[in-house]
């Protein structure tokens, strides 16, 4: 039951990257602070269409106190997740999924006193090579430049606390209030949406929301948000009926999803992702993106 629910997650959130990144590097003059406010203003508008639907829960109110501090934590994450699109490319951002279920791994072998089987031994193993293996070029086979401590930085922020933050805070909510996955972000989102916009005022960039890079970028975040809103919603649905380092492992799929993506937008559609896709350097994404997959069910 998690796993359809996860898989659906993979596939929008690879979906949701191409669109960003395309809406990114097609017009670089888009403010950074305008474009994070609006991804996190048409999530809010998508998860609130998708819960006036009912299709995969009904919107009602439930406000919890901790949905303030999640906001800011999400609002900062929005902000190092347009500097990651302007700086990187999406394969080797997606491959950061491998640091959320190995963290998580180690939670639960160190704290909470899970045993490890042989076969999730292996699977850390090669989730760490697979990882390994993206943060490296295709053709030197050395570190990426652009890969900084800021970088990876960013990457940890967004990809291990934010989302663990979110997680684990959703099951509480869901376990003791009955939330549910749409209510949850419509109700989450509204604080990082405004705590953004006060961060456009304060540093006076308010007037760039209509500015013509700006209502250029509009379309691109209006539907990127639309995938992201069911990535979100499926991944955090998923958590009803499984563990976070369950959820997290299968969700090691995605940069394998995200090179299939890629490679479709960008070679057959002409969409500019600045994807390096050469013949060596793709051969080598895909082969990183086996060892993460294999990785993540062995973990799982």
């Amino acid at each position: 039951m998690w796993q359809t629910y996860s898989l659906g997650s993979i596939v929008a959130g690879a979906l949701e990257s191409a669109v960003d990144k395309a809406g990114i590097v097609r017009d670089g003059g888009v403010d950074s602070y305008v474009a994070s406010f609006y991804r996190a203003f048409f999530f809010l508008l998508a998860v609130a269409a998708l819960g006036a639907t009912g299709i995969l829960g009904d919107l009602t109110f439930f406000f919890h106190w901790g949905y303030v501090p999640l906001g800011l934590v999400t609002a900062l994450s929005t902000l190092l997740f347009t500097y990651l699109l302007r700086t990187v490319e999406m394969t080797v951002i997606g491959a950061a999924s491998y640091l959320a279920p190995l963290l998580f791994l180690i939670i639960d072998t160190q704290i909470l006193g899970v045993a490890l089987t042989q076969a999730q031994i292996l699977g850390i193993i090669l989730l760490i090579c697979g990882g390994l293996a993206f943060s490296l070029d295709g053709i030197t086979h050395h570190f990426r430049r652009e890969l900084t401590w800021n970088i990876w930085g960013a990457i940890f922020f967004i990809f291990v606390f934010n989302i663990a933050l979110e997680a684990y805070f959703f099951k509480y909510l869901n376990a003791a209030h009955e939330v549910n996955a749409v209510s949850f972000y419509v109700y989450s989102t509204i604080p990082s949406v405004l705590i953004l916009l006060a961060i456009l005022a304060w540093k006076g960039r308010a007037r760039q929301l209509f500015s013509r890079a700006a209502v250029t970028y509009l379309p691109y975040a209006a539907l990127g948000k639309s995938f992201d809103s069911l990535n979100s919603v499926l991944y955090i649905t998923a958590l009803s009926y499984a563990t976070l380092a369950q959820v997290s492992a299968f969700n090691a799929l995605m940069p394998l999803v995200i090179v299939a993506v890629a490679v479709v937008a960008q070679s057959l559609f002409g969409v500019r992702l600045r994807e390096r896709l050469d013949y060596a350097r793709l051969h080598w994404k895909i082969g990183a993106a086996v060892l993460l997959v294999l990785g993540g069910f062995l973990v799982a």
